[in-house]
């Protein structure tokens, strides 16, 4: 396997998604929706099961860019546009606890989720847990798994000018 590659805590009794770019953890119960980008093309991919989503972008970052780094952009970024953010070692190790806005049907709302993040050798994978499973008090674990189990393909996806690595549809229409 590629250094590249993250795999750990991958599930033994589930299918991976070959999405290019990310290969994601499914199984029963599960569904899987690709977000495009305002050019069209696939930029991250939505993992939903119950009442609980989790939304995987991978990024090529400069060799000095880790998680840590990426994190406080993150707490910065939503503090700005008036959210709140907590840091906190979690199931997948240091996460942000946040309550962002959103533009809801009542206009400006407040949604609570989970930032997740683990950094290899020039790329950061972020999930992005929300509903039940982003509450603080939360005991959800497929989330977890989910993210740990995804691998990252970096170097098998086709490059971009952004940092963006690319997604496709997957082969078997899964």
């Amino acid at each position: 396997m590629p250094e590249e590659e993250l795999d750990a805590g991958r599930p033994r009794d589930g299918e991976l998604v070959d999405l290019g770019g990310l290969l994601v953890p499914t199984g029963p119960g599960v569904k899987t929706e690709l977000m495009t980008s305002r050019d069209g093309s696939p930029a991250a991919v939505t993992v939903m099961r119950g009442r609980t989503a989790i939304q995987l972008q991978a990024f090529r970052v400069p060799s000095d860019t880790s998680w840590a780094t990426v994190r406080e952009r993150l707490t910065r970024s939503i503090r700005g546009q008036g959210g709140s953010v907590e840091e906190r070692v979690g199931r997948a190790g240091t996460e942000l606890q946040a309550v962002v806005r959103i533009q809801g049907p009542t206009g400006k709302d407040r949604q609570t989720a989970r930032v997740l993040g683990s950094d290899g050798p020039g790329w950061v994978l972020r999930g992005f847990v929300t509903g039940v499973g982003a509450e603080p008090d939360s005991g959800e674990q497929w989330p977890y798994d989910t993210f740990r189990g995804t691998v990252v393909c970096a170097s098998s996806a086709p490059r971009r000018t952004d940092a963006l690595i690319v997604l496709r549809q997957p082969q078997d229409g899964a």
